[in-house]
């Protein structure tokens, strides 16, 4: 098939054809490196895949990107660290993302920017995460009783799978218990 026959097959109605278009990955290719408006780029550039596969954790393969709702370039990424690499389907497709992202620049005088609204906005105590393996350190507080606690073993390998979001704390009484690690708050700022 060629390009333009490929384009016409993309269903763009398919949430789980969509991709994530990265800035970084056409701000190197017209060296722009600036401050941009990311719900802008958002809208206005997106991609689909043609061809999809998933290597490792991520996916792969051939994208149509579209400016405005029209096609402007392909790319094919073959593997997950492989460079994807994109194609422009003429000079005037060119000319109008770079024109697009210069329209995307934020200026330092710019309002549009994420400005923290909200500086009584409470947090919480610290933050928690999913897995044990995701873990940098084993201080924590148990939830369920406000204590201090200490992990002592993390499940992490292949064949304890079903394990990964458990852990086993150790008490200041030198107790040790299996829990869920979303029991797990771990305190800002360490």
């Amino acid at each position: 098939m060629k390009i333009l026959e490929i384009i016409k097959t993309v269903d763009k109605n398919s949430e789980q054809n969509k991709c994530f278009t990265e800035w970084e990955s056409f701000a190197s290719l017209f060296e722009m490196w600036f401050d941009y408006n990311y719900d802008k780029f958002e809208k206005g550039l997106t991609s689909y895949f043609f061809a999809k596969w998933l290597c490792t954790d991520t996916y792969v393969g051939g994208r149509v990107y579209y400016l405005n709702d029209e096609p402007v370039a392909v790319s094919w990424q073959p593997a997950r660290k492989s460079s994807e690499n994109i194609e422009f389907l003429s000079i005037d497709a060119i000319k109008r993302v770079k024109t697009f992202m210069l329209d995307c620049r934020v200026d330092d005088n710019d309002d549009n920017t994420n400005l923290l609204t909200d500086m009584d906005k409470d947090y919480g105590d610290g933050y928690g995460v999913f897995y044990g393996s995701q873990l940098l350190r084993k201080d924590c507080i148990y939830n369920p009783t406000s204590e201090s606690v200490t992990i002592i073993e993390t499940f992490d390998v292949m064949d304890q799978a079903k394990k990964w979001s458990k852990v086993v704390i150790q008490f200041n009484n030198s107790k040790t218990q299996d829990v869920d690690i979303s029991d797990l708050t771990f305190s800002f700022g360490r």
